[in-house]
Formats: C-alpha cells, structure tokens, sequence
C-alpha cells in the first residue's frame, strides 16, 4: 500500500481530509499528519512516506520550502498541493519542483481522488523499475561472484574505486533472517542451497560491518551462523571476498568449531598477510605455494594475538589451519591421532595457552624433521649452503657443482626440507645473525653483510619476519639477561 502523509496548519481540514476519502479502497496507508512544513520534513526523514498531501502556506516552512528541502534530502516522494486562488505564482513553482498535482480549495472529492491516483501511478511505475533495475544488477553481482560476469560489468564496477564491498555466507534456520536482511541497505542476497544465503554488502566501512554483525549475533543469537569474508575497497574484489566467506565456512564446519550463533567477523589485513597469499583467488596455503615457512608465521601470529584482543575461536581456527598446512606440507605424522590433536586445540581458552601450544606444536614438527635423513644429494646441497652461505649463493650454481638440473634439485629440497632453497638459505643466514648478534661486538649492518645480505634493508625485514623485533632490539633483549 502506498503510505500517505497529510499537512496542514489548519486542524478542521486535516480532519476533513482524513474523512474525506476511502483510503484503504484505494490502496492507501493514511501514516500521519503535520501542521506546517518542519513537522512535515521531520517526518519523512525518519519515516517511509510515498505521497504527501500538503498545504501550501504554512508557518516555518511553507509547503515548496518543505518540497525543496525533501528533494535536497534526496528523499523520493510525490506531492500534491493545496492552494487558494491568490497561490498561482506559488503553485507554479511547487509543479517545477516536481509536485504531481494542485487542487484548489475548497477540494473536490472526486478531483482528490482522481490526483491520488495519479500519484499512486507514479509511486508504482518508479518502484516497478527500481524493483527491475535491483533484480538486474543483483543478478549481475550473483554471476560476478560466480566468475561468470560479463565484460561490461567488470568495466562498470571498476569505475566505481571509491565503494567498498563485503560478501557474507549465512546458514539460517528461520524465515526471519531474509526480513532482517530485507531491511538493511546496500544489502543484496541470494539462496545457495538449502537454508543458505549468500549476501553482498556494498558502501559500508569497517565500523559499520562490525556493528551490523554483532547486531546479528544479538537478534539471532541460536539459529544463525554468519561467515563474512573480508572487506575490499573496490566492487571488482567482490569475489575474493566470497572465497574468504566460503573458506571460513567450510573450515569451521569441518572443525566443528561453530557455537553459540558464532559470528565471524572480518578480519584484519595484518592477519591476512601473515597467513593468507594475496595472489590466490583462494586464501588458504596450498600445498604447491611456495611461500610457506612455520617458523616465521608462528611467531607472527603470536605477536599478532599478544597485542591484539582476538575472540579464541579465531585463535584456534589459526592453530588448526597451521596443523593442517604442516601435516600437508612436511608430510608429517605427528604424535597421537588428528583428532586427538583437534580436541586439544578446542579446549585451549587463553592467549597463554594458545602461545605454549604454538610453540609446543613447532618444537613437535622441528624435533621430527630433524630425524629425518635427507637424500644424498640434498645433504651435499646443504652442506654447500652451510659452507658459502655468506656469499651470493643461488641454487643454479649449487646444482652446477652436483651436476644436476637446478629444477629438480630445488624440487627435491624443498620435498625433504619443507622449504624452497631460497627459504632455507635465508633461514641459515638468519640463525647465523643471530648468534653473531648475541656473540660477536660488529655491528647490525656489519652482520648483515657477513651472512650474505647485500641489502642492509632487506636483512632487517627478515629479521623482523622471523622474531618480531629488528635486530637491534633483539641484541638489546638478549643482552640484558
């Protein structure tokens, strides 16, 4: 029904008018009234209004003042004005601001239908096109999501840099949650499935997803688990961040890890260049990455939760995915069975316990690796490494003094190691600058250089990567114990 609003300074025609149609016959909502053009713009700022019945002269605001400053408000209404005879110039302007219609009291039962009408026209054939207009762009958001989105619409959201995206997956057990989510802005969804949806929020800054994701912990506390992906600063990323919604999902199910209507919320891009490669459409380390080093994420994270207040759901997610990307990656056969493993992470509360388990799990994958017997030929590749790593070791020099091809001796190394030659040679280096640090009086650039950097900077990014903390503050740290 189209909802009405009645304005008037004069108390017997507003409730003339009130009696003096059939509202409800013509499929109209009579919301409210207003006696003079504030009360009137007031209104319909806070509430939905789609005609607005109104005087023309009134104290505050007048009638085209009201009209004037609702278009400004951007506010989509349709008037229809009353006016006296002397009001033809008024009347005038309020027709160029977009008023549907003018009647001249006293008003003409019949003439006020007839405008009303009219309106309702209008009302109608705007929200048939938005409704069309909504239904095509939400369906284009649906194939972009989908990778199946055509060129203009990739040229169309890439004009728009300025808009933020964020997509969420949702598991729901009620009929409420799409009313909930009819309701907010920017806010387009459709079912995936069984009792899931996929929803795509546009224009909303971190702050304000945060709010509106405990607000759905809030109203659906029990019967709603909310997965959201992370939010990116152009519509064009908005299907890196359904992956991330998607991941999150399946790997929280799979864990088992959702309680208690657990929202996740977006997380923070400290987070995601410590564990996530931004290169992939998928955010989870595969097997085949080539960036993968234990050590040094184990003690980014940590650092990052130390200083950080983070839910201990998200903690222990992070401790599984570790679990799982080193039984994956190192080949491992860890002590106990994997679910025994999954269970003592499930039970872990605080961030004391998160941390010792961390690093018991690293000293676990460390003290089995260092069983391990590599190959004759990967001995003979690390025994050279350990012997000229100050120098500009690469592995095509190694493989030329093996006498072996450089792809597959790299291949082979990191299979038995668990890291690229790059990696391994700048683990080597590291661990030999920090021993010369605590060890030796040269200093920090001097170190650098004695263990093969050629770039003082790039030393200290590594180092940094590795201990959380640059070198010098590591010399310090250790020094005054």
């Amino acid at each position: 029904m189209c909802k009405v609003l009645l304005v008037d300074d004069e108390y017997m025609i507003l409730a003339g008018l009130k009696h003096l149609i059939p509202w409800e016959e013509l499929g109209i909502e009579l919301v409210g009234t207003a006696t003079n053009g504030k009360e009137a713009l007031d209104f319909v700022l806070q509430e939905q209004v789609d005609i607005v019945l109104s005087d023309i002269t009134m104290p505050l605001l007048s009638g085209i003042d009201f009209l004037r400053e609702a278009k400004k408000q951007q506010v989509n209404i349709k008037t229809i004005f009353l006016s006296g005879y002397q009001e033809f110039e008024f009347v005038k302007e309020g027709m160029s601001l977009g008023a549907v219609d003018y009647l001249v009291k006293p008003v003409d039962r019949n003439e006020l239908i007839v405008a009303l009408k009219k309106a309702i026209a209008f009302v109608q054939e705007e929200s048939n096109k938005h409704d069309f207009e909504r239904l095509k762009f939400e369906q284009r958001l649906k194939d972009w999501v989908f990778g199946e989105a055509e060129p203009e619409l990739v040229a169309e959201l890439a004009l728009n840099k300025r808009q933020t995206v964020n997509v969420f997956v949702g598991q729901y057990e009620e009929g409420e949650f799409e009313a909930y989510l009819d309701k907010l802005e920017n806010c387009y969804y459709f079912s995936e499935g069984d009792k899931q949806i996929v929803g795509i929020l546009l224009d909303y800054n971190k702050q304000e997803l945060e709010q509106l994701y405990r607000q759905m912990a809030e109203i659906f506390p029990k019967d709603v688990f909310v997965f959201a992906g992370t939010l990116k600063e152009t519509y064009v990323e908005i299907k890196k961040s359904y992956n991330v919604a998607i991941s999150l999902k399946d790997s929280y199910y799979f864990y088992n890890l959702v309680q208690d209507g657990c929202i996740w919320l977006e997380l923070t891009n400290q987070l995601e260049e410590i564990y996530y490669n931004s290169t992939d459409d998928l955010p989870f380390i595969s097997k085949s990455a080539p960036e993968f080093s234990l050590h040094e994420k184990i003690l980014q994270i940590i650092h990052y939760f130390q200083r950080t207040p983070i839910p201990p759901n998200h903690a222990r997610y992070f401790m599984l995915l570790i679990l799982s990307d080193a039984r994956a990656h190192y080949d491992l056969e860890l002590k106990g069975s994997y679910q025994e493993e999954i269970d003592q992470i499930r039970n872990i509360n605080n961030i004391d316990e998160i941390t010792a388990t961390f690093l018991q799990l690293e000293e676990e994958i460390k003290h089995l690796l260092s069983q391990r017997s590599y190959s004759e030929l990967t001995q003979k590749a690390i025994n050279l490494v350990h012997r000229d790593y100050q120098h500009d070791l690469m592995l095509k020099e190694i493989a030329e003094a093996l006498y072996v091809n450089p792809m597959y001796l790299g291949q082979l190394i990191r299979k038995e190691t668990g890291q690229t030659f790059a990696q391994y040679l700048n683990s080597y280096r590291i661990k030999k600058a920090e021993e010369m640090l605590i060890k030796s009086a040269k200093t920090v650039n001097e170190i650098a250089y004695a263990v093969g950097y050629s770039s003082t900077g790039y030393f200290h990014k590594n180092f940094k990567e590795v201990y959380g903390i640059t070198p010098k503050d590591f010399r310090e740290k250790n020094l005054s114990i």
